[in-house]
């Protein structure tokens, strides 16, 4: 195996390259995985309605990391060409209305957007990487079609929450909620 076999090894697919390689801090907590996947023929998550169903089971979760929880989301302009800019997206309902379809603030824009992806992160991933330590809480949403296929599910949601926030354990100094079951 080569050195840099080894190194790739080492620091696992979550890196970020700069002038050095350096292994994000994705490996420094146990986390409870679970991977959700959607009915294709229902509204998609990232449509204001349906999110705004799901944003209050989520709240309580979110509020129990070390820090607030932030949103990245990427979108095409398939007519335009790029990505559509959001600027800073926090997690409460005026963040959540940028990136969401059809929300009060992009109701007339968000039909010429493509959704790819959007990741939740509590606390912000700015702060996982200063703090050098993973998310306490992190979500996932990919959509199977951005560019027009038919998938057998649509989204695939992957979360994943540090355990002892999942099994209810204090963290920290907080007291943290247990994740509702559903």
């Amino acid at each position: 195996m080569t050195e840099a076999e080894q190194r790739d090894i080492a620091t696992g697919p979550n890196t970020v390259e700069s002038s050095e390689r350096r292994a994000m801090a994705f490996h420094t907590a146990d986390d409870d995985v679970y991977v959700f996947i959607g009915d294709p023929a229902t509204q998609p998550l990232w449509h204001w309605d349906k999110w705004l169903l799901l944003m209050p089971d989520h709240d309580a979760l979110f509020q129990v990391a070390r820090g607030p929880a932030s949103t990245r989301s990427t979108q095409f302009l398939p007519n335009r060409g790029g990505t559509v800019k959001f600027g800073k997206i926090g997690w409460k309902e005026p963040g959540q209305q940028k990136w969401t379809h059809g929300s009060p603030r992009t109701l007339e824009s968000s039909p010429s957007w493509s959704f790819l992806d959007t990741e939740l992160w509590a606390p912000a991933w700015t702060q996982c990487e200063r703090d050098k330590s993973a998310p306490d809480i992190f979500m996932a949403i990919a959509s199977q079609s951005p560019f027009g296929a038919a998938p057998a599910f649509e989204p695939v949601i992957v979360l994943a929450v540090v355990s002892q926030h999942a099994s209810g354990r204090s963290a920290k100094g907080r007291n943290p909620q247990r994740f509702p079951a559903r």
